[in-house]
């Protein structure tokens, strides 16, 4: 009982730092009209020289893996079959159509780049499915760099991948809607498209309904298909690098489980949800606590970078997507051109 006391306590500076600084950017951000996540992570990296203060060093790193895995755990809560098939196999095709493109020119360009396999599916899983949240996602189950292993990816890896897509979710977010309202395409092609190009789930959202409410809808339910693809997929990365050589001999989380439990109850929410077990006061409850918990882990994971090391490794995460968006642009626009939606 002590030791566990003991532990609780070690965590709770840095969390209530972490939880502190996003419920910060929760008020400010709608006020400056900046997006929530990425001035979370901007925070975050300001912040940095507190992820080396012993009281709270394991708080920021609990914050960074756990707390952060439980707010992707809780998006589970706004997915539903029957939102999923509402709009046929159109939407299903996109999300199928967006991480073929993403993945697949991430890995041709890793393979021209040398690059290892790892970093490719990192930021081809942040562009093809839903930005910073898909980034901390599948970092979970990828290998990661050591002295052993020089294949995997690196912490900051991930921060930078979280960074660019969640800025390029912005410019989306901005840009999008303006050439479709000057092109005058209609509202289902555009909500399909803004569905199926525009990388955070919040920015695609609000691209949607900037046009209008039926183009927000259409939106909506194609940008959730997306997302419901994160956890089959991140159980097939968790397969694949666990039966390859890639996964060094001290890393041994991945070789403990394939499948981490938090990706398990993930879809035990999804399949709730379906069920029409969550009522609505509880859904908005746990998707504000998903919200919340996904910012604070960002905060940490921007507590954990500094801006040194980015200035490394941010080249090479820029290239890869903004190469892999322009691929995933040119493939829906090929896509809805061939279904005449």
């Amino acid at each position: 009982m002590t030791d566990a006391f003991k532990s609780a306590s070690a965590h709770t500076g840095g969390v209530a730092l972490c939880a502190l600084v996003a419920g910060c950017c929760l008020v400010l951000a709608p006020t400056i009209g900046f997006p929530t996540a990425l001035l979370a992570l901007l925070c975050g990296l300001f912040l940095q020289m507190a992820s080396s203060a012993t009281s709270l060093e394991d708080g920021i790193r609990f914050t960074s893996d756990s707390v952060l895995k439980t707010g992707i755990l809780l998006l589970g809560c706004r997915i539903a079959f029957d939102d999923l098939i509402s709009l046929g196999w159109v939407p299903m095709l996109i999300a199928i159509v967006a991480l073929a493109a993403s993945l697949g020119s991430g890995l041709l360009l890793a393979k021209l780049m040398n690059r290892p396999m790892a970093f490719a599916v990192l930021t081809g899983t942040s562009v093809g499915i839903c930005g910073a949240a898909a980034a901390t996602t599948i970092s979970s189950v990828l290998p990661k760099h050591s002295f052993t292993n020089r294949s995997g990816i690196k912490h900051e890896d991930v921060a930078f991948t979280a960074i660019t897509v969640t800025a390029l979710s912005a410019l989306g977010m901005l840009l999008v809607p303006l050439i479709f309202s000057v092109a005058e395409v209609g509202d289902v092609t555009a909500g399909y498209y803004i569905g199926g190009v525009i990388h955070g789930y919040g920015q695609a959202i609000g691209a949607g309904y900037a046009l209008s409410d039926q183009a927000g809808y259409i939106t909506t339910i194609t940008k959730l298909t997306r997302v419901a693809l994160l956890m089959p997929l991140a159980v097939l990365v968790a397969a694949f690098f666990r039966s390859h050589t890639e996964i060094s001999a001290d890393e041994t989380q991945p070789r403990k489980q394939l499948v981490p439990p938090f990706l398990l109850g993930f879809l035990g929410l999804v399949t709730i949800q379906s069920l029409g077990l969550i009522p609505n006061a509880l859904q908005s409850i746990l998707t504000a606590g998903s919200q919340t918990f996904i910012l604070m882990g960002l905060v940490a994971l921007g507590m954990q970078t500094s801006f040194s090391v980015l200035r490394r490794v941010g080249p090479d995460i820029l290239l890869f997507v903004i190469f892999q968006t322009i691929v995933l642009l040119i493939a829906m626009a090929g896509l809805l051109l061939i279904v005449r939606t």
